[in-house]
């Protein structure tokens, strides 16, 4: 698999969430990490053959030591990220 850059960031989590999309690769879930505010950004990586690719991005709250999965809803073959999103 390719190298997976995350930038932006003083320091960050990083987790795999499973693999949600049955490809046979796990997604990745990148927080970056900053020195103040618990407010911040939750990107979840797809490895599309070739590159990884952002899916999706939510805005959330994360003060706590909750896994970043816990912000991963999964229904049947459908999935999302819990937060809040913002058109860019």
């Amino acid at each position: 698999l390719p190298e997976i850059r995350f930038e932006n960031s003083v320091w960050g989590a990083v987790e795999t969430s499973g693999d949600l999309n049955n490809d046979g690769f796990d997604e990745i879930l990148f927080s970056p990490g900053w020195f103040i505010s618990c407010w911040g950004r939750l990107y979840l990586y797809s490895f599309n053959g070739r590159n990884w690719n952002v899916i999706q991005s939510v805005s959330f709250r994360r003060c706590g030591e909750e896994s970043l999965r816990s912000h991963v809803t999964k229904v049947k073959a459908h999935y999302f990220l819990n937060g809040t999103t913002f058109e860019e």
